[in-house]
């Protein structure tokens, strides 16, 4: 490896666990490396690369809860098909989840800006190859430079991820524990989107999860809020030894309602900062600041203007086609209504399983209209269409 043997890549730093670990990053540099003899660089990232990956004992020794993942520099980017050819055949080599490799170009280091990915990349990934020093190229990538929008982004992702596993109506606490442990963590994913939100408008984004969480205790959002985030930063760090609770139905709500109402704060202050520079803006001028303030204070939830706030948000071109490179849609506009139906999908149902029976036809409608019909008209066909949708739009 082209950094120290000693790097630690969870936060037991146990020499067994690092051993282990260490010997599945090998055997991955190698086979990775021999697929692109050409590679400029490659990186190790995502937890174990910033030496906070999370590990569980199966088989008789320590795996990776979910996969590894790897950034690839080469001179020309390589189609993702490829790569999760390639991942996948890794991973069943390895017995392990997912092996998930990205690929970029040279050429496209140098205008790379700055966003949780690249901040993580420069400031919290392990060289495994970088006889170039690619990262020096990521200089502009700082914490304090990550737009707003990118954390709204990963609130919508996440969104997805809420819905995933979870199936209303099914008795958690008998469940086997590999799926409650996959709705643990799902959920932890919601919450820990929510903390991200908060540190980058408040310039303290920062690689290293434990400590995001000190400088988000140090923002005082809230108890109910900083106990939820302390729980999902340990499940995200020791999903070994993490308390999952019986009831994960009223976890699950509760972070439903917690990941909302930051998605409405976030594009309220989003709103409201675009509204500042934007002269262009000039009929209902005041009502869309009065929406956004509204929104920026938690005390709206009104979907028409989320909806309008977002179409108005100061979006350059180059924003709006760097976020959908890396997306599937075919347009903003659908790829802020996928968003927009998703967030309404979690919104709809009631902790008792009833929902709104008008919004609900008007979301199947939705399905319909970005490509794929629901084959029931309940909530749960509604989920699942969603989940079809999601990877494939998104």
């Amino acid at each position: 490896m082209s950094e120290p043997e000693g790097h630690h890549f969870t936060v037991h730093r146990d020499p067994e666990i690092d051993s282990q670990i260490r010997e599945d990053v090998e055997f991955l540099r190698g086979e990775i490396l021999a697929a692109f003899p050409d590679a400029r660089a490659l990186f190790l990232v995502g937890g174990f690369g910033r030496g906070e990956g999370g590990v569980v004992h199966r088989g008789g020794r320590w795996r990776p809860a979910n996969d590894y993942d790897f950034e690839l520099i080469t001179r020309r980017a390589v189609d993702h098909a490829t790569l999760h050819a390639l991942g996948e055949r890794l991973a069943g080599e390895l017995g392990i989840p997912f092996v998930h490799v990205e690929s970029s170009s040279v050429s496209r280091q140098r205008f790379r800006g700055a966003s949780e990915y690249t901040v993580d990349l420069r400031l919290g990934s392990l060289a495994l190859h970088d006889p170039h020093d690619m990262r020096r190229r990521l200089r502009r990538c700082r914490p304090d430079r990550i737009p707003l929008r990118d954390a709204l982004m990963t609130l919508f992702t996440r969104s997805s991820a809420l819905l995933w596993h979870f199936e209303w109506g099914r008795d958690w606490a008998r469940a086997p524990r590999e799926d409650r442990d996959a709705l643990a963590g799902q959920i932890s994913k919601a919450l820990l989107a929510i903390m991200d939100a908060w540190l980058i408008r408040t310039h303290q984004y920062h690689p290293s999860y434990a400590e995001r969480l000190r400088r988000m205790e140090a923002l005082s959002p809230g108890e109910e809020l900083i106990e939820a985030v302390r729980w999902a930063t340990e499940v995200k760090l020791r999903p070994d030894s993490a308390p999952i609770p019986e009831d994960l139905n009223a976890l699950w709500f509760k972070a439903r309602d917690l990941h909302q109402a930051e998605v409405f704060r976030h594009a309220g202050v989003m709103a409201l900062r675009a509204l500042r520079s934007v002269k262009w803006i000039r009929a209902n001028l005041q009502r869309l600041r009065a929406e956004a303030q509204a929104m920026a204070e938690g005390s709206s939830r009104d979907w028409s203007a989320l909806s309008e706030s977002l179409r108005y948000e100061n979006q350059s071109l180059v924003d709006q086609l760097r976020l959908l490179r890396r997306s599937r849609a075919t347009s903003w506009e659908r790829h802020v209504h996928l968003a927009i139906v998703n967030m309404q999908a979690l919104a709809l149902l009631e902790p008792d399983g009833t929902c709104d029976p008008d919004l609900l036809r008007h979301l199947h409608r939705c399905c319909s209209c970005l490509g794929e019909a629901t084959e029931g008209d309940d909530w749960e066909s509604l989920r699942q269409t969603l989940n079809h949708l999601f990877p494939r739009l998104w």
